[in-house]
């Protein structure tokens, strides 16, 4: 029977999310409502963050201290996916070396590397573009760091109104933008918006307001109490069935919007109240352990996977099965012989550090 002080189920909303994003990446009819997987990830990791490290940060953990516990959590992994999209970018140079392309390549690879969006591409991440979320995310830590900690119950609920209404604002203005036209005739809906510079005003209202309610809900959430239940899957399910809505754009941005104001939190909500029995619980745990992994990696290996089809003549669909095998695979041997033996060799060098400076 796997322990009671686990939150399962949220292992399991964010593995499935993850899926879902890789699936929605790959051929969009997989799963149209994938993007929405982000916010709810952004939600997932207030809630999370706050309940782990809230007490620290209020009784002495700088920011500065937090800050380097997040990179050292995220870097490894986003640095793979970087390498992965940066070599396959390289390939460009096999025949001929154009310095101009050479230039623009040096310079997006060495902001990047630091994991800062590249300031001279229209994408802020251009040879990983997911990780766009991810620089969104430490914005995020810092407010929760700095900003969230040291704000009351009332004053938590009144940030996730005023940013919920900027939310709403923002959507329905780049909604009528070319910008947002443009995003929707890639099947996808203004919500999605944060891979590219001109997407930031959507994209950070987006991640400090789901950010938000979940650090919210963790402070709201005092009696930690869970209800084993076979129920327990129902909530994924629910999100898998959003996800795989398909709609007109007119229809798109309130269905967005009542997802990542409404659907969101009460899946954050189930996923802290309900505990799935032993076999979904199993499940949870191992998706949701290779979850940012699939995240970070994913996309490299669809390009890989999108050539293979080109070469052979093959549909991209008949790969599909394949390259989710794929991915799950890579997923689980990065973190398991890469990105845990990397974070404790990191640890330990910053306790190190740390224990030199002592003396």
């Amino acid at each position: 029977m796997p322990g009671r002080d686990r939150y399962y189920l949220l292992d399991g909303l964010r593995g499935f999310a993850a899926i879902a994003v890789g699936l929605l990446h790959y051929r969009w009819t997989l799963m149209p409502g994938g993007y929405l997987a982000v916010d709810l990830f952004f939600m997932l990791s207030g809630f999370v963050l706050a309940r782990s490290y809230q007490d620290a940060l209020t009784s002495g953990l700088a920011a500065a201290a937090f800050l380097r516990k997040r990179l050292v959590r995220l870097y490894p992994l986003y640095l793979a996916g970087t390498l992965g999209g940066a070599l396959l970018a390289a390939r460009q140079f096999r025949h001929s070396i154009d310095p101009a392309a050479l230039q623009d390549f040096a310079m997006g690879f060495g902001f990047n590397l630091a994991m800062l969006p590249n300031p001279s591409a229209p994408v802020l991440f251009p040879f990983n573009p997911a990780s766009w979320s991810l620089f969104y995310e430490l914005l995020a830590n810092a407010v929760l760091a700095l900003v969230l900690v040291r704000l009351s119950r009332r004053r938590l609920v009144l940030a996730c109104l005023v940013f919920g209404a900027a939310l709403v604002t923002a959507a329905v203005i780049m909604s009528h933008s070319a910008a947002g036209r443009a995003v929707y005739s890639s099947h996808v809906g203004v919500v999605a918006m944060g891979v590219e510079w001109q997407d930031w005003p959507l994209a950070l209202l987006r991640t400090l307001f789901s950010f938000t309610v979940g650090v919210t809900l963790a402070t709201l959430h005092t009696r930690d109490a869970r209800k084993l239940t076979n129920w327990a899957a129902l909530p994924i399910a629910v999100m898998i069935g959003c996800f795989l809505v398909q709609i007109a754009f007119s229809a798109r941005i309130g269905f967005d919007l009542v997802f990542v104001m409404l659907v969101a939190p009460l899946l954050l909500v189930a996923g802290i109240r309900l505990q799935p029995g032993p076999r979904l619980a199993a499940i949870c745990a191992v998706l949701g352990e290779l979850s940012y992994a699939f995240y970070a990696l994913h996309l490299p290996i669809l390009q890989l996977f999108k050539q293979l089809a080109e070469r052979t003549g093959l549909s991209e669909m008949s790969f599909a099965p394949l390259y989710l095998a794929t991915v799950l695979g890579l997923s689980w041997l990065a973190t398991r012989y890469y990105d845990v033996p990397l974070r404790r060799w990191l640890i330990g060098r910053l306790e190190g550090k740390k224990e030199f400076a002592r003396t």
